[in-house]
């Protein structure tokens, strides 16, 4: 957990019990952990919006490829995934 050992953290458990108190520690610790939790959250909100974001990019990208491709060769027929089998049109 962030390159921390077990007996680093009871190091900084202990130095926060002298310097805040047995009283106020519990306190202190809930409100270190809200803040954590609040900062996850954003981070992976963050997250989300890059990913969607490349992912937006890349599927751009793909359909400029294509566009290009069938432009450099015309003759080139559509992909069978892209048209439907002729028995399935309705009229």
């Amino acid at each position: 957990m962030f390159g921390i050992s077990f007996i680093e953290l009871c190091v900084i458990a202990i130095v926060a019990l002298v310097f805040v108190g047995p009283e106020k520690l519990p306190h202190l610790m809930k409100q270190f952990g809200k803040f954590f939790v609040q900062v996850r959250r954003m981070s992976s909100e963050v997250k989300a919006g890059f990913d969607s974001v490349i992912a937006e990019a890349e599927k751009e990208l793909k359909v400029e490829e294509e566009r290009a491709m069938k432009s450099a060769n015309p003759s080139i027929a559509p992909k069978s995934s892209e048209t439907a089998p002729p028995d399935s049109i309705s009229t």
